[in-house]
């Protein structure tokens, strides 16, 4: 039986198997951390660069390579696709921070506005989990966060009264309310009322 991972960026970093959280090292935490942020292959020497940027090409790329091995005995390889000279996060991997970009970008407008995040509970609860790598100094972190800034700031700018009210009118049948039909109600100045 396959696992499945799911990774929160939002507010504090967290990797869960299945639905056991599962604890990594601070090297692989950064690692898959990079992958699930950069969203495409990434050339090995481009991640040691950035994150051991201090250290000899020789002991980023052993660092690398442990970082990698950790993740086995915890069952946790399957986070990342390793291909030749490239690593990236593996596509079945479910990442709240990508949930958050793409809900973000399919918000739907109604008349010309937009829907309030409220309408969008998952997106509501995603932009108010926390910042992106809450907590991180590593400078790679800012390019995103302040894309995550943005969108916590556009759905917050939504206002509430952007979505019309659906107003049900009733029609008086018989001894109780009924839900009037179209040929019920006739439009009078801007009000609905009984022909």
């Amino acid at each position: 039986m396959s696992k499945q991972f799911r990774l929160n960026l939002l507010g504090e970093f967290a990797v869960y198997r299945d639905t056991e959280p599962l604890v990594l090292p601070p090297s692989c935490r950064r690692l898959v951390a990079l992958a699930a942020v950069k969203r495409r292959e990434l050339h090995r020497s481009w991640v040691c660069d950035l994150l051991w940027p201090g250290s000899p090409p020789h002991k980023a790329v052993s660092s690398l390579r442990s970082a990698l091995w950790r993740l086995r005995p915890l069952g946790a390889d399957a986070l990342l696709v390793v291909r030749h000279q490239y690593v990236t996060l593996a596509p079945e991997v479910t990442v709240d921070w990508h949930e958050a970009v793409a809900l973000h970008e399919a918000l739907t407008m109604i008349e010309g506005r937009p829907v309030p995040a409220g309408a969008h509970p998952t997106l509501h609860r995603l932009v108010r989990s926390g910042d992106l790598l809450e907590g991180w100094t590593d400078p790679w972190c800012k390019t995103e966060r302040d894309r995550y800034r943005a969108i916590q700031q556009s759905v917050r700018d939504i206002p509430d009264s952007a979505v019309p009210r659906q107003v049900t009118h009733y029609a008086v049948g018989g001894s109780a309310l009924r839900p009037a039909a179209r040929g019920d109600l006739r439009h009078s100045d801007n009000a609905w009322c009984r022909p």
